[in-house]
């Protein structure tokens, strides 16, 4: 060699990929993860590594969640819990629009009018878990009007 510098072969050594350090190399939470957590702690031991990766963009993370779910269930594991907290806290999209609200958010919406009539509001109930036909509980206060399930 001309220049007197030792080549190597093969691929250079590469930092860990570790959730410390550098955003950009840090991982990614994984389904498999996501398996393990719940099979070694339950819903608590996912919690904590859904927690451990607040970068991680909610669409992935729910992605992951339920990758993780199918796959329990395929190996016969009971993974109710796992369900209910996807369910409950990466809500699946309807197609168009906003995500459903979740609980404690607040979020601010327009009057409507057709024609005549009076103003109205034009709320989604999915975060209630009410579906077409559902009785809700509507109290109308001064400055407010509350919306519960019956």
């Amino acid at each position: 060699m001309a220049s007197g510098k030792k080549k190597t072969l093969g691929k250079k050594a590469s930092k860990p990929r570790t959730a410390l350090g550098n955003e950009k190399n840090a991982s990614k939470i994984t389904h498999k993860d996501v398996q393990i957590a719940f099979l070694l702690d339950g819903l608590p031991g996912v919690e904590k590594l859904d927690a451990a990766h607040p970068t991680a963009k909610r669409g992935y993370r729910r992605a992951v969640l339920l990758k993780a779910l199918d796959l329990l269930k395929q190996q016969g594991q009971t993974a109710a819990a796992l369900e209910e907290y996807v369910s409950e806290h990466y809500a699946v999209p309807h197609g168009r629009g906003r995500m459903r609200p979740a609980a404690g958010s607040e979020r601010s919406y327009r009057a409507q009018q057709l024609g005549d009539n009076p103003a109205f509001l034009r709320l989604p109930l999915s975060s209630l878990n009410v579906k077409k036909g559902g009785e809700l509980r509507v109290a109308f206060e001064a400055d407010r009007i509350v919306v519960r399930r019956s």
